[in-house]
């Protein structure tokens, strides 16, 4: 896993932006005046970069492909998931279950990257999701997976709470039963 970690153009942001380009192409090539067609190169050039600018500066600067948000980490696995730990049990939260993915891959012989998943969550935030939506209990409880890339970078990976929100169509009033996620991950990363 080498998550990309920039902010990144979304693929409706990017037909916006390739439409406006081909509206401009078009313009261009039906004007034979090439002191008009520098105009609208130049003109094309910097109205591409300004929305690519506002665009990128609009989005999260972290990972959030397919419902998965990643965000880095300052600290080593360990010290990660021994936070994240802390944090539960002085919210209260049950934690249900720790994962250590990488270390159940050396018992059989294989190697990987350490990688540890905690699952964990609070009946009270939880029944009511499941009640409003009872396919959620799929992704139910919550996870939090902690990983580090090649490159020795500690990254921590979450469901997005409005992808799952919009994955089950919860209600709004619900959204904040899993959006604790989002905080619980970053403070485990500060």
């Amino acid at each position: 896993m080498v998550p990309r970690h920039t902010s990144y153009v979304s693929r409706s942001q990017f037909a916006f932006t390739l439409a406006e380009l081909r509206r401009l192409e078009s313009t261009l090539s039906s004007s034979g005046d090439d002191s008009n067609n520098r105009y609208y190169w130049q003109h094309l050039s910097i109205t591409f970069s300004i929305h690519l600018l506002a665009v990128a500066s609009s989005e999260p600067a972290v990972q959030k492909d397919e419902g998965i948000v990643t965000i880095p980490s300052t600290h080593s696995i360990d010290q990660t998931v021994d936070r994240l730990e802390t944090i539960l049990q002085s919210k209260g939260v049950k934690l249900f279950a720790l994962v250590d993915h990488s270390g159940e891959a050396a018992k059989v012989g294989l190697k990987m990257p350490p990688t540890k998943l905690l699952i964990f969550g609070n009946p009270k935030a939880g029944t009511p999701l499941m009640l409003a939506a009872p396919s959620i209990a799929l992704d139910l409880p919550l996870k939090i997976l902690v990983a580090r890339d090649s490159q020795g970078k500690v990254w921590i990976s979450y469901n997005s709470p409005e992808y799952l929100k919009e994955r089950y169509g919860l209600p709004q009033d619900l959204l904040p039963n899993i959006a604790v996620v989002e905080k619980l991950a970053a403070e485990a990363g500060e």
